[in-house]
């Protein structure tokens, strides 16, 4: 090797400096191509890892979006809202539903929720030439919560590893309900009125005539029940059949013990439940949406999805954890959002909550033995915040949570400077 060294040193020596030149455009040239060689057979490499790892985890990523009534026919092979929003008159809301008249939207920051939550609205109507005065009131909507619960429970039903879900509109959807009008004014609705709202301050924060959506449709199926004794009990055995099963989940329901949701083969769900006859069935789909479906929406839309490079299949398949900072600060940067709205500092361990921790619990729902007995110590997650809007505590809060189900010893919290 030495003295081919020495051969190239004596050559250099008489070459013109067009030739140097030359020479040294064609050496960055076959580094550039050695270079790229070698990313090829590393990717290929990786690529074969995988391969016989078996990744055998479904496309199981949540997406939100918030879509106008009138655009919805647009997204609605896709986008199924959360809550069943239907049209209602002023007589319906009066008569049928106890005053609560529609649903709205705040565009606020989710720490001012509280602010907003109760607030008195002045609104009036106007039948045959005469007004009549209404008072309303802005009631925080927690069926929503309780849907995010329900796919909790859906992930431990069907033997999945739970992922937060990222929703920032979550908290900043309200009810209207109608607190106060004249009695008279009952007799003399016939379902066409319109509501003139007096929305003082929040005008600039007002969407309504929208729905919550995200990409999980529900149906009903009937199975196939074969009844099946065991040494103790007599239990149901269910067949649910599909085209595919793909990315489709069973779904828990009331008065009936589920003992196993398995999948068999990629045509077949087999549920074993308590139950003696058959029953119908409630199903989850997940839709996969793609990239270019997400630039149409008016609305930001968001995901729970991670990247996933070859480290985190790796991890995410066989649930490997590794407790250190860097590995939690491979997590964060797993998250698109994340990296868009802050960057990671350092996390350190404390014995106190600081002052000013800012953010909410996305799992409240779950309940391990580290909540249950109080957690020893603070994880304390201190960020850089890149950006700012309405969004960005509930970005933080959504991160945050995740974390807290890799370190479930610790109380995560997340500080921003």
């Amino acid at each position: 090797m030495q003295h081919i060294l020495k051969i190239i040193e004596n050559d250099l020596k008489n070459l013109t400096k067009d030739e140097r030149e030359e020479f040294r455009t064609a050496i960055l040239n076959s580094f550039t191509r050695i270079t790229e060689g070698i990313d090829k057979k590393i990717n290929k490499f990786e690529k074969r890892i995988l391969e016989t790892v078996g990744e055998t985890r479904e496309n199981i990523d949540i997406f939100i979006a918030l879509i106008s009534k009138e655009e919805y026919y647009l997204h609605e092979d896709k986008f199924f809202p959360m809550l069943e929003n239907t049209e209602i008159s002023l007589k319906d809301a009066l008569t049928i539903r106890n005053g609560k008249f529609k649903e709205i939207y705040l565009s606020i920051s989710s720490d001012k929720v509280e602010q907003y939550n109760g607030k008195i609205l002045n609104a009036s109507v106007t039948i045959e030439g005469e007004t009549f005065q209404l008072k309303l009131k802005l009631i925080l909507n927690l069926k929503y919560e309780e849907q995010v619960k329900k796919l909790y429970e859906v992930f431990n039903l069907n033997n999945l590893k739970w992922k937060t879900l990222l929703n920032p509109y979550l908290k900043k959807m309200f009810i209207l309900q109608i607190i106060e009008y004249d009695e008279k004014l009952l007799s003399l609705l016939n379902g066409n009125e319109k509501i003139d709202i007096d929305k003082e301050s929040l005008e600039n924060i007002w969407h309504d005539d929208i729905l919550l959506c995200w990409n999980i449709k529900e149906k009903e199926v009937l199975g196939e029940g074969i009844i099946r004794p065991t040494k103790d009990r007599i239990h149901l055995e269910n067949i649910l059949n599909f085209s595919s099963n793909k990315n489709i989940y069973v779904c828990p329901i009331e008065n009936c013990y589920v003992y196993l949701a398995e999948k068999i083969g990629q045509e077949q769900i087999m549920i074993i439940s308590e139950d003696k006859k058959n029953i119908l069935w409630k199903i989850w789909e997940i839709q996969e949406i793609e990239e270019e479906k997400l630039k149409k929406l008016n609305y930001k839309s968001f995901n729970n999805k991670m990247e996933l490079h070859f480290i985190n299949k790796l991890k995410l398949e066989k649930d490997l954890r590794i407790r250190t900072i860097s590995e939690l600060e491979r997590i964060l940067n797993s998250f698109s959002i994340f990296k868009e709205y802050f960057s990671f500092i350092t996390a350190t361990v404390i014995e106190k909550e600081t002052e000013n921790y800012i953010g909410y619990d996305v799992n409240t729902f779950i309940l391990d033995e580290f909540r249950l007995k109080g957690h020893q110590k603070i994880l304390k997650i201190k960020l850089k915040k890149l950006k700012k809007d309405e969004f960005t505590v509930d970005i933080l809060s959504f991160v945050i949570s995740e974390i807290q189900i890799y370190f479930p010893e610790y109380k995560c919290i997340g500080e921003l400077v």
